[in-house]
């Protein structure tokens, strides 16, 4: 009995840090592409004021979050119709 329980914990503390890992890997990736993207769209937005240029501190979670709104938003346009 005691020994299941054990087992059982054992599992779920592996399973964990191993999903924990491949969704933190998933969301590296998805950062780098939303981070160009949020790059170029803020650049044109604000006529090359922000971001700085990569040497420089800026919040680069910021920038990606541009570009991730922008998908939701044009996803959210095209299922509600609005270009139809």
């Amino acid at each position: 009995m005691a020994l299941n329980a054990i087992a059982e914990a054992i599992v779920r503390v592996v399973a964990n840090v191993v999903i924990g890992r491949a969704i933190g890997k998933l969301i590296g990736v998805l950062f780098v592409g939303f981070y160009w993207l949020g790059w170029v769209v803020l650049r044109t937005v604000t006529f090359g004021r922000y971001p700085p240029p990569q040497t420089e501190r800026h919040n680069r979670e910021f920038v990606a979050m541009v570009a991730f709104a922008m998908l939701l938003a044009g996803v959210t346009f095209y299922y509600s119709g609005s270009f139809a």
